[in-house]
């Protein structure tokens, strides 16, 4: 390369001279203007192997050769040659055309790969491999080289020992030694299997029973070693009675060679007779028949569900606490009907037309108080306020008579006339009852300890006699403590 820039500068420089001292050249035109362009001596990137991998097997005899493409800066690459055992195998595999095929190969290329699959087989052997990339310029540059194997033909496997059964010399390549129904008979439960095959092939024996209720499918595996042999022993101990025996060889290129079926008797040998001694007679004495005492164990009945007492007290505790509490006073259906239907329904979080009632003196909220709603002396609703003393007021603009009744309070007004102009709620305050005040708390207080003595007792039943009745008891007592609490 050095000569060609060289060349290049000699060039330029007579040119120069020769228009200065020539007439004719330095009248027509003053100056002269050489442009030289030095070649590309940067090789391309080598390519990059794919397949066959390095070391691998194959038993297809027309490979299919895979390999990232090579890229090139400063140009283009213009073809590959593919190398086999050190010696040109292919010498032109195009960098862009495709489809290709020859009649030696077919190539496709991608963007970044080329795959190249041969049309004549090659040989059972070892191959080395690499591809050499060049540019426009004539510069190249090589891949790594990798190894592969082909092997098309499959392994030999020879077996010659089931268990006493020696020297059989069973040969895959010997097929004639297998008759129908070959059978062999073995007394071990746990039989040696060895032979000979192809070194690094692995060897799978299935052995299955027949005509038997013990369903047994075993499978053995080993590899052949270096020398060419094998040998397992099953694990278990198999079960007397009749075994097909399956022996299969797989070689690493994925060859397979499998022996005809055939059987294997087992039958374990009868136990020894024991030896009978006949001792002489001995002097047998009377003794007295002693008294035999059996004394059978307790057995406690299990005691039913309707039978257990808790459940039923924590009924009778939580009735009581209803009746204290709640309806101890003015008791009548309807009132019970609103009560439960309170207790059972979600409380009212946020709604535009909340309503109070709450105890005047204490500024606390009544829980069940009695609210009725009239018109002309007629009644129109009547509800109860719920555990935190809210109620939904749902009427239409206009005047109404309220009434509010709740045991041990008495309403400010005897009658509270409002005015519903909007959506908002109202609040109706009650004061204390001087002649029913204190049973009023007298009630609570007894509320409060039946209310305990319920949920402890439907606690108790839940954690000794769990079951659905029970659940449901503590469920209702805990959402009434919850209700209280809050």
């Amino acid at each position: 390369m050095p000569e060609k820039k060289l060349l290049f500068l000699f060039l330029s420089v007579w040119l120069s001279l020769y228009s200065l001292f020539h007439p004719s050249l330095s009248q027509a035109q003053s100056s002269v203007s050489v442009t030289a362009r030095i070649p590309d001596e940067t090789p391309p990137t080598p390519p990059i192997l794919i397949a066959p991998e390095n070391g691998s097997y194959s038993s297809i005899n027309q490979p299919t050769f895979i390999f990232k493409k090579a890229t090139d800066a400063q140009s283009p690459v213009r073809h590959y040659v593919m190398y086999l055992n050190s010696q040109v195998f292919i010498s032109e595999i195009p960098s862009s055309q495709t489809p290709v095929e020859t009649d030696f190969f077919y190539c496709i290329i991608t963007n970044e790969t080329v795959s190249v699959t041969l049309k004549n087989s090659l040989e059972d052997a070892l191959y080395t491999w690499k591809i050499r990339a060049y540019d426009m310029y004539g510069n190249w540059s090589d891949s790594a080289a990798w190894t592969f194997t082909i092997d098309t033909i499959p392994p030999f496997v020879i077996l010659d020992t089931i268990g006493e059964n020696l020297n059989l010399n069973l040969s895959s390549e010997n097929l004639e030694a297998f008759s129908t129904n070959l059978t062999f008979s073995t007394s071990q439960d746990r039989p040696i299997f060895s032979g000979r095959g192809e070194p690094g092939a692995t060897i799978q024996l299935n052995l299955t029973l027949q005509e038997s209720d013990q369903q047994l499918y075993l499978t053995l595996t080993t590899i052949v070693d270096a020398e060419g042999k094998f040998s397992f022993i099953p694990e278990q101990k198999l079960f007397p009675g009749l075994y097909k025996i399956l022996l299969i060889a797989v070689d690493a290129a994925g060859n397979t060679t499998t022996l005809p079926e055939f059987y294997l008797k087992l039958t374990l040998p009868a136990p020894s007779p024991i030896p009978i001694i006949i001792l002489p007679p001995l002097p047998v004495e009377i003794l007295e028949k002693p008294e035999v005492i059996i004394q059978l164990p307790k057995i406690t009945p299990k005691m039913p569900w309707y039978y257990q007492p808790i459940p039923y007290l924590a009924l009778i505790f939580l009735t009581l606490w209803l009746i204290t509490a709640k309806i101890g006073y003015g008791f009548t259906l309807r009132l019970l009907i609103k009560y439960l239907s309170l207790l059972f329904s979600p409380p009212i979080f946020k709604h535009r037309k909340i309503s109070l009632a709450f105890n005047f003196e204490t500024k606390k909220r009544l829980a069940f108080a009695l609210i009725t709603i009239a018109v002309a002396g007629e009644k129109i609703q009547e509800f109860l306020s719920d555990q935190q003393g809210k109620f939904n007021l749902r009427l239409k603009q206009g005047s109404w008579l309220l009434f509010a009744k709740q045991a041990g309070f008495r309403q400010t007004l005897d009658t509270l006339t409002i005015l519903i102009s909007c959506s908002l709620g109202i609040c109706v305050p009650l004061v204390p009852d001087s002649k029913n005040y204190k049973k009023y708390k007298l009630y609570k207080k007894m509320a409060v300890v039946f209310l305990g003595l319920a949920f402890l007792s439907s606690l108790l039943s839940l954690i000794f006699w769990p079951n659905l009745l029970n659940l449901i008891v503590f469920i209702i007592c805990l959402d009434f403590v919850v209700n209280l609490l809050i």
